[in-house]
């Protein structure tokens, strides 16, 4: 198994943002689960580096290798998207019927 890194730009990168948007449906819960669990291992990776505290992680964000590696992309600006917001923060609720 390849240890977790920052997402290398000449790598090909498929985000979780990505990924959630060519899918009929969300993830399930195993999906989840698994997810959890490989970026905690990749937490785990980075945790000695400055990135490690300088991280925000979001669908944009949290990326998977061609090796189907957890990783996290470079935010490009300061501020997270604000087009992603958790669902306990979100005052809008849900917009489908």
């Amino acid at each position: 198994m390849l240890v977790p890194y920052v997402c290398l730009s000449q790598q090909e990168n498929v985000s979780l943002a990505d990924i959630l948007s060519l899918r009929d449906s969300c993830l399930s819960e195993e999906e989840m689960w698994a997810v959890c669990a490989e970026c905690v291992v990749a937490l785990q990776s980075i945790r000695p580096t400055h990135l490690f505290y300088t991280l925000c992680i979001t669908p944009d964000t949290l990326a998977f290798n061609a090796h189907g590696n957890v990783c996290f992309m470079e935010q490009l600006s300061d501020d997270p998207d604000c087009s992603f917001v958790p669902p306990e923060f979100d005052n809008m609720g849900s917009t489908f019927e």
